[in-house]
């Protein structure tokens, strides 16, 4: 796994594993019990690449901030970029990560239940043999 804070302003990038992750742009956003300010990232490789869009939101009930992350999903790797605090040269703080594997531990615990499903259907199996063996 590979995590790196940086300061972005749109137009920066920044390298991250065989990835480049560029900050396209800021908007703002008024939705209806919140403000905030959405980013445009592109994440590119060799050979694709891809828009994703992380959230920073202040609700106006109670004050309250929600960072929501952007992942760009992959079968090997995925890759989150979160906003952390804007700065003061219309910069941002930006933490981006990336995590090898995250999709195979899900599918190891899946093999692990299907090995379940497979033990409990032999024993079954296998006791109803015994008794239509006694028939």
């Amino acid at each position: 796994s590979l995590e790196k804070d940086v300061r972005l302003k749109p137009g920066d990038s920044v390298k991250l594993a065989n990835y480049v992750l560029t900050f396209m742009q800021e908007t703002a956003l008024d939705g209806p019990n919140y403000k905030g300010t959405r980013a445009q990232f592109r994440v590119k490789s060799s050979h694709r690449q891809k828009n994703i869009y992380p959230e920073k939101r202040i609700y106006t009930v109670g004050q309250a901030v929600m960072t929501d992350s952007a992942i760009d999903v992959g079968i090997f790797r995925d890759i989150y970029v979160a906003l952390g605090e804007p700065l003061d040269d219309e910069s941002w703080s930006v933490r981006v990560y990336y995590k090898p594997f995250i999709r195979w531990i899900w599918a190891g615990g899946f093999l692990i239940l299907l090995g379940g499903i497979s033990a409990l259907g032999d024993k079954w199996y296998k006791q109803c043999m015994k008794r239509l063996a006694r028939l």
